[in-house]
């Protein structure tokens, strides 16, 4: 048990420290929690642009902020801001944002 609790903790600090990095890129910091059972992610917002890109031979809708693009869903939202820039409530869970709410900067 005391090594799976280790583990955890571990994994934790790790996720913590990965969105420490990625908030320096985004105009808004990006929210985080460290819970004692594990890392639980806020919502937060990002400013960038929408644009049409080819991942894993798709073509997919991301939202590019600071040269890095977060792959944006659900595809729909984000279709209809192609080649805009906006503002994205949303949460981010590896290199994915999940839009809550979506509009024009």
């Amino acid at each position: 048990m005391k090594l799976k609790s280790m583990i955890a903790a571990s994994c934790a600090v790790a996720f913590f420290f990965a969105s420490l990095s990625l908030a320096a890129t985004a105009d808004k910091p990006i929210q985080t929690s460290v819970a004692a059972a594990g890392a639980q992610v806020q919502e937060s917002s990002w400013t960038g642009t929408v644009e049409q890109k080819e991942m894993d031979g798709k073509l997919t809708y991301v939202l590019t902020v600071g040269g890095r693009a977060y792959l944006l869903m659900p595809q729909e939202k984000a279709a209809e801001f192609e080649g805009k820039t906006v503002v994205i409530q949303g949460k981010l869970e590896g290199s994915t944002v999940t839009i809550t709410t979506i509009q024009e900067a």
